[in-house]
């Protein structure tokens, strides 16, 4: 918390995010900061994965857009979008 005032972890099934988001808070406590803002970033769009980062209390989810993808902007737009939909307010 000394360099910013944000977190931006990159998320997989395997991170224990659950375990790091009580850290991030203790130490936004120990700066005298308010709790960061988190904005989880994924290759790809996991709904599962989405749903857990929404019970622990994240921000924003992103996710990767691959320049290599061959089917280009609009497909990414529509794959990602349908899960962006579950997620909106």
């Amino acid at each position: 918390m000394q360099y910013g005032d944000a977190w931006m972890p990159i998320v997989y099934d395997e991170l224990d995010l659950a375990a790091q988001m009580p850290e991030l808070e203790r130490r936004c406590r120990e700066a005298g900061k308010p709790t960061a803002p988190v904005t989880t970033a994924m290759f790809e769009p996991d709904t599962q994965l989405m749903e857990r980062c929404a019970r622990l209390g994240v921000d924003r989810c992103v996710f990767v857009f691959h320049t290599e993808d061959q089917d280009g902007p609009p497909a990414f737009l529509e794959r990602y979008g349908r899960a962006a939909d579950r997620f909106a307010d």
